[in-house]
This record gives structure tokens, C-alpha cells and sequence, in this order.
């Protein structure tokens, strides 16, 4: 499989998957409304808290009578079994941890992932990763897929233990099972690389298919690939563009480019310049160099956009100086005149990324 599209997502993925650990518990609409983000002491949760742990208080008046409140609310209004996490979206992480502890005490896989990820992320506490693993074990052996999922990070990148490879597959394989979607990319790339797991191309497709289906872009822009290329799926131009296009809409600007390409030549999808020439531009503006080469050769050819010497010399200076050469384009400034010549090194200069 080429290494063009292994990218490298484990940060972005670890900052995807702290947000899923409240999607992964299902609340409910109004349960989510009880979240609106609160600034203040979380007085209530001092008496849980060591010395070293405690919060500083806060000059603001009536700042504990509005947690108080926001407490009261909470526990009116929302399951218990829910408070947790009302708490923790509200960032009373010390409250959380405390109502959760409860919870897990009493073999309550979901709030045992909670109290593990608070401590795993140091949240109104020291941060433990002793603690961490301790609880994401539990709640993975209970069956929840988020705690497997986190536990298989650290594993993979030996934080509070031993760096294991083959058992953090194996809880990304759990996980996956449980459609959990990021373990299901995971899964697919290791099967894709041959990296612990073996390679596998059909077993790496129906992974990346079902985290595709489940709307990840990394996923739909790998299925595009393996559909071009015929790769563990029959090769098909049509599903190529359909999961590139998905993708790119998500704001993958891997996605984006190719997506741009099979729109200005007519590849699994209808022809169409003016698309082509607006996600070109998208992505020049945002300073990738591929794109602003692309739209370069737009304004020389006329295609999607008017025909605009200035303009196609400008993005070809802008790539140039990024490291893309092109000598089709060299050979055009050189037949342009002094003075359009001179704005369009002016409007380069003066270029910005957006």
C-alpha cells in the first residue's frame, strides 16, 4: 500500500477521541443542554479534592451560590446515573470525578472510562496515569469500547506502561467490534500497513469501510484510495470520487485536491471546470502548494476561471517559492510584459496564508 496516505493522525485522533467520551455515552438533548460551558469555583467538590488537588478560590461574588444552583439543577433534572457527565461537560471536573467514583465503585463501565480519562488527563486533578489504566482495565473488561479505545494508546505509546504494540491492537480490535469508529481506522491501517496486524488488504478495506460509513474523513479519503487502486475492494473511479468527495466536504485537503482533479478531468464523476477551479483555490488560499500550481495553470488555460496572466503568474510565484517548479509556467512569465509582471510579484508578496 503506499505511505502517501498512512497519515500521520494519532495527535488529531487523541483529540477526537476525548470529545467521544460524552458522544460515547449517549445523553440525551436535554441532558447536553445542562452542559452550557460555567466559569467558576466548583466549591462543592473541595471536600473530595487532597490539599494538593484543591482549587483556589475565586474572588467573583456569588460565584458558589451559582455552582450550588448549577448542582441543584443538574441533579433535578438529569439522571442520576447522567450527572456525571453534565458535570464534566460544564468543566466541574472535580464534582465529575467525585459522582463518577461512585458510580465506578459500583462496576458502572461508563463512568469508570470517565473517572480514567479525567485522571488520564490531569482534569482539576494531578495527572495519574497509574489510576488511568487502572480504570479504563476495568471499564474495558466491562465492555465499553471508549475505555478499550484509550487504553489501546497508551499501550501503543507507553504512557504508564510498557510500550505493547500487539496488546493495543488487540483493544482496538475490541474496540472495533463495538463500532467504536476511530478503532475501526486504527484496525484498517494496521491491516493496510502490515504493522502488528498482518496485511491485510480486504480486512483493512471492510475496517476503513465501516469508519467511512460512520462519517470519519481520514477513513473516506483511504477508501477513495483503495478504490482507485483496486486495493482489498474492486477498483471503481465512481466510489473513488464518492468517498474523495466526502471527504473533501469534511475539509480534508488531501481529499480536497484529488477531489479537485477527477472534477477538471471528468474521473468517476461528471466534468466540471468551475467545481475543479473553486477547490483549487480553496486550498491555494490556504498555502498548499499543489493547489496554487493547480490554479496557476487554471488562469493560463482558461479553465473553470477567465483567462488571467497576473493571476496565473502570481500563484506560480507564490508555489515557486514554496519548493513547486514548473517550467510549462516559467517559460509563461517570461512572455509576460513589465508591468504585469511587476503586480503580479506585488500581489505575491503581499500574500498571506488564510
Amino acid at each position: 500500500m503506499p505511505d502517501r496516505f498512512v497519515k500521520k493522525t494519532r495527535t488529531a485522533l487523541m483529540l477526537r477521541a476525548a470529545a467521544c467520551v460524552i458522544a460515547s455515552l449517549g445523553l440525551s438533548v436535554s441532558d447536553r443542554a445542562l452542559a452550557a460551558p460555567l466559569f467558576g469555583y466548583d466549591a462543592v467538590a473541595q471536600r473530595f479534592a487532597k490539599p494538593s488537588e484543591r482549587e483556589k478560590p475565586t474572588e467573583l461574588p456569588g460565584v458558589n451560590q451559582r455552582i450550588a444552583a448549577v448542582l441543584t439543577e443538574i441533579d433535578t433534572k438529569a439522571d442520576p446515573a447522567l450527572v456525571p457527565y453534565g458535570l464534566f461537560q460544564r468543566g466541574l471536573y472535580l464534582s465529575a470525578l467525585a459522582r463518577a467514583t461512585v458510580l465506578a465503585e459500583k462496576g458502572d463501565a461508563s463512568a469508570q472510562t470517565l473517572v480514567g480519562e479525567i485522571n488520564r488527563r490531569g482534569l482539576g486533578v494531578t495527572r495519574n496515569l497509574d489510576a488511568a489504566l487502572g480504570w479504563y482495565q476495568l471499564a474495558a473488561e466491562g465492555g465499553n469500547r471508549e475505555a478499550a479505545f484509550q487504553l489501546a494508546f497508551l499501550h501503543l505509546d507507553g504512557l504508564g506502561v510498557d510500550k505493547d504494540k500487539e496488546r493495543a491492537a488487540k483493544l482496538f480490535q475490541q474496540a472495533a467490534k463495538k463500532g467504536h469508529v476511530l478503532a475501526n481506522y486504527n484496525v484498517g491501517l494496521m491491516h493496510l500497513t502490515g504493522e502488528v496486524l498482518e496485511k491485510d488488504f480486504e480486512k483493512a478495506g471492510a475496517h476503513l469501510l465501516r469508519a467511512a460509513k460512520d462519517g470519519n474523513a481520514d477513513a473516506q479519503f483511504a477508501m477513495g484510495e483503495l478504490y482507485r487502486e483496486g486495493m482489498g475492494v474492486n477498483q471503481d473511479e465512481i466510489l473513488a470520487t464518492i468517498y474523495f468527495g466526502k471527504a473533501a466536504r469534511q475539509g480534508h485537503d488531501t481529499a480536497q485536491i484529488e477531489y479537485a482533479v477527477r472534477l477538471l478531468n471528468g474521473i468517476g464523476i461528471g466534468k466540471n471546470e468551475e467545481d475543479a477551479a473553486w477547490w483549487f483555490a480553496i486550498n491555494a488560499r490556504r498555502g498548499n502548494a499543489i493547489a496554487q500550481n493547480r490554479l496557476a495553470h487554471l488562469y493560463r488555460t482558461g479553465k473553470g476561471v477567465p483567462v488571467d496572466p497576473v493571476n496565473m503568474a502570481r500563484w506560480h510565484l507564490i508555489s515557486k517559492k514554496a519548493g513547486f517548479e514548473d517550467d510549462v509556467l516559467d517559460e509563461q512569465l517570461s512572455e509576460l510584459d513589465d508591468e504585469a509582471m511587476a503586480v503580479a510579484e506585488q500581489l505575491a508578496a503581499e500574500w498571506r496564508p488564510e
